[in-house]
C-alpha cells in the first residue's frame, strides 16, 4: 500500500475558529484521540499549537486559498514518490512563531533523529508548515519533497546513530539551502570532522553541529562557532555516499 494523503488543513481551521479557551482545547483533545480514549488518531495534528491566535487563523486561509490550494499541491506532489510505504501523510501548520510551548530547533531535531521511530509507532508523516515563514506554493511542494526524501532514506536504512549518518541523511532529503561562502565551508568542515562519530543523543553537540550557535545557545547549549544551519548547509554541498555498511562523507578524503 503506498503514500496515502490524509487531508487535516481544514480540521485544524475549525479549531482555530473556535474561542481560545477550554472549550476550543477540549475540542482539539475530542479531534486527535481515537474512539476508545487510548491512543492518537490523527497523529500530526499534536504537532499544532491548540491555542493558536488569530496569525493561526490568517496562515490557514492562505494556504487554503485558491492560489495556494495546499492540500492538492500536497497530494500531487506526493504521486512522485513511488513507494509500498503504508503511511499516511498530512499536513500541519506548527506554531514556532507565537506558540509558548513550541520550538523549532528542537522540533527540528526531532524530525532528524527519530522519524524512524515515529513512523514505527503511529504510521504517520507530519508535514510540517512553519507560522514563522510566509505561506506559498514553493514552501508547500519544498516541504513535501524534503520531508518525503527523508522518510524514505529512514525507512531503508532507520534513523541516524551519528551526527555523520544525519548529515548523509540530510544531504538526500534537502535542496533549498544556501551554499556557505568559500573560507565557511572550509572552516565548518575543520569543526565538523572531529564530531562526525558524536551520538544522536548527545543533543547539545547535535543541535550546535547542524543548526548553529544560535540554534544551540537558545537552548542552554555551548556553541561550536558556527554560523545558521551551517552543518545542514555543508551536507547539501558535499556528496556523502553508502561505503561498506557505513555513511563516509567524500569531504574527507579531500581535505
Amino acid at each position: 500500500m503506498p503514500f496515502e494523503y490524509v487531508p487535516l488543513l481544514r480540521k485544524q481551521l475549525e479549531l482555530y475558529m473556535l474561542p481560545r479557551g477550554f472549550e476550543r482545547f477540549q475540542s482539539y483533545i475530542k479531534t486527535i484521540i481515537n474512539e476508545t480514549g487510548d491512543d492518537v488518531a490523527l497523529a500530526p495534528l499534536v504537532w499544532m499549537n491548540p491555542m493558536g491566535k488569530e496569525h493561526c487563523n490568517a496562515l490557514m486561509e492562505q494556504y487554503l486559498s485558491r492560489e495556494i490550494d495546499a492540500e492538492r499541491l500536497a497530494q500531487e506532489t506526493l504521486a512522485e514518490f513511488a513507494t509500498d510505504a503504508a503511511l499516511r501523510v498530512s499536513l500541519v501548520l506548527v506554531d514556532d512563531a507565537k506558540g509558548g510551548w513550541t520550538n523549532r530547533t528542537d522540533y527540528e531535531y526531532k524530525l532528524r533523529t527519530q522519524l524512524g521511530a515515529t513512523l514505527r509507532r503511529s504510521h504517520w508523516l507530519s508535514l510540517m508548515l512553519w507560522t514563522s515563514a510566509t505561506p506559498s506554493p514553493e514552501i508547500v511542494v519544498e516541504t513535501t519533497r524534503i520531508t518525503l526524501r527523508r522518510a524514505l532514506h529512514v525507512l531503508a536504512h532507520g534513523d541516524p546513530k551519528t551526527l555523520q549518518e544525519i548529515l548523509a541523511q540530510e544531504a538526500i532529503a534537502q535542496t533549498k539551502y544556501p551554499a556557505l561562502a568559500p573560507d565557511e565551508r572550509t572552516y565548518t568542515r575543520e569543526v565538523l570532522t572531529p564530531l562526525l562519530d558524536t551520538p544522536i543523543d548527545n543533543m547539545p553537540v547535535i543541535v550546535a553541529a547542524l543548526f548553529g550557535d544560535t540554534a544551540a545557545t537558545g537552548l542552554g547549549y555551548p556553541p561550536l562557532g558556527l554560523g545558521d544551519n551551517a552543518g545542514i548547509s555543508i551536507a547539501n554541498q558535499t556528496p556523502w555516499r553508502w561505503c561498506q555498511g557505513e555513511l563516509l562523507p567524500s569531504f574527507l578524503h579531500s581535505l
